[in-house]
């Protein structure tokens, strides 16, 4: 029975030894991956969690806000950054490789500028840009025309609508006074900016003629095929034909609002057609009315009247 005992004994200790060398592996695991994660910073850009190492990645930047904001991170919630979580990764390429690796399609100008909202300054040597592929040029350069000619419509249609209430600004402060309502039309401005040329040419018997230098200018002729007819023409109708191309009756009273705030009007805009071609004009009647409290800013009659409503404060 004692020889029994004493084998028993001898069995159970390597089992023991193997308990205590498992726990102690484990506990050198944990204590391993505490260092680990006391390493790591997590940073939360724009909703997108980033992990980077505290040793060496942050540490070679000291001037960096990342640093600084993960000096006294335990783990735990990702540190919250104000920054382009599209971009955000490119300033953390620097922290680590100290030069940033951009695809084609990444602004230079967009990276340098949010390093710098982080304490870092990257210097042009500093990014390596990927070329575009050949066969990307064509419709990357198409997107990028498309957009800056969309952005050049709608700063030219506000020019004109500006320029256009001002004239009819313009005209209305010269009718001032003789009536509780002033009305202004296209022929208004046009015959108070523009003066009138006398031309030889035009229209004949439905043919579009040129004013040839050996035939007199005349009154027409049924009798003389080239007889060239007399026109009174005003210089500045291109003008205002020019303006309402491409302008809504709307552009051009949200522009007349603030002056007619100020003097109690309302505003309406009527009968406005653009110049259709070459042989007809444009054309609109705008009318201040004394402004009443009874109406916002709506449309009236579709697309041919617009009113808007301004009161004096």
């Amino acid at each position: 029975q004692a020889q029994f005992v004493s084998r028993s004994s001898n069995v159970s200790s390597p089992t023991s030894r193997a308990m205590s060398q498992a726990a102690a592996n484990s506990a050198s695991r944990d204590r391993s991956r505490s260092r680990v994660s006391r390493d790591l910073v997590r940073f939360n850009a724009g909703g997108k969690v980033y992990e980077v190492s505290r040793e060496p990645t942050l540490s070679l930047h000291p001037n960096s806000v990342l640093y600084q904001m993960a000096e006294n991170y335990q783990g735990g919630e990702p540190i919250f950054v104000e920054a382009n979580s599209e971009i955000f990764q490119y300033v953390i390429d620097y922290h680590r490789n100290r030069k940033v690796f951009l695809p084609f399609t990444v602004s230079k100008d967009a990276v340098v500028h949010e390093a710098a909202k982080l304490g870092i300054t990257i210097k042009p040597e500093e990014i390596v840009q990927q070329s575009a592929p050949l066969s990307e040029l064509g419709s990357l350069t198409a997107v990028a025309l498309s957009s800056q000619q969309h952005e050049a419509s709608n700063l030219l249609r506000n020019a004109k609508a500006e320029l256009l209430a001002n004239l009819i600004v313009k005209a209305a402060l010269s009718k001032l006074g003789r009536a509780a309502s002033i009305t202004v039309s296209a022929a208004d401005i046009v015959n108070a900016e523009g003066r009138v040329i006398k031309r030889c040419g035009g229209v004949d018997y439905g043919v579009n003629r040129m004013p040839r230098p050996w035939l007199e200018c005349q009154e027409p002729d049924s009798h003389n095929f080239l007889s060239l007819r007399k026109v009174d023409w005003n210089e500045f109708t291109p003008v205002i034909d020019f303006l309402t191309q491409g302008v809504a009756p709307g552009d051009v009273c949200e522009k007349l609002m603030p002056w007619a705030q100020q003097n109690g009007f309302v505003v309406s805009i009527s009968n406005y057609r653009r110049a259709p071609n070459s042989h007809s004009h444009a054309e609109f009647s705008c009318t201040f009315s004394p402004a009443t409290r009874s109406s916002n800013q709506v449309s009236v009659g579709g697309a041919r009247r617009w009113q808007g409503l301004a009161l004096a404060p």
